[in-house]
């Protein structure tokens, strides 16, 4: 199994109105871990704006079952496996559905760079006529 950071995990498509103190004040109140840092990015998700979180834990002290479970899908999802993500529910709309957010693992630097060596194809100069 590819090694991945033990202490950051991502939001991946969270609304534009979601700011950096909620996310941090969810996470604190979920109790899975010391927060160290929230950063925020802005990105697109099918074609609408959305914003990414990185949440940082002190080492050590993110949940173990969350940390195996995030580890063990981002394995198999590698293999072509489809799982459904883990989410964090973080209240209900007006009508009594679920706000939540989908959470994954952050990869290290080696494993982005592992990935992108892989994804590296040799190409052999030809003619085509």
């Amino acid at each position: 199994m590819a090694s991945i950071t033990e202490t950051s995990i991502t939001i991946t498509n969270a609304p534009t109105w979601t700011e950096k103190a909620n996310v941090e004040k969810v996470f604190a109140g979920l109790g899975v871990g010391t927060v160290i840092r929230v950063d925020e990015v802005l990105g697109e998700s099918q074609g609408r704006e959305c914003k990414k979180f990185f949440i940082h834990f002190e080492p050590g002290t993110m949940d173990s079952g969350l940390r195996e479970k995030l580890m063990g899908n981002q394995a198999k999802q590698r293999e072509g496996e489809m799982l459904p993500p883990v989410k964090i529910v973080y209240g209900t709309t007006r009508d009594g559905r679920d706000m939540y957010w989908q959470i994954y693992a952050c990869p290290t630097p080696a494993d982005r760079t592992a990935s992108r060596a892989a994804k590296t194809v040799e190409f052999k100069v030809r003619i085509e006529m």
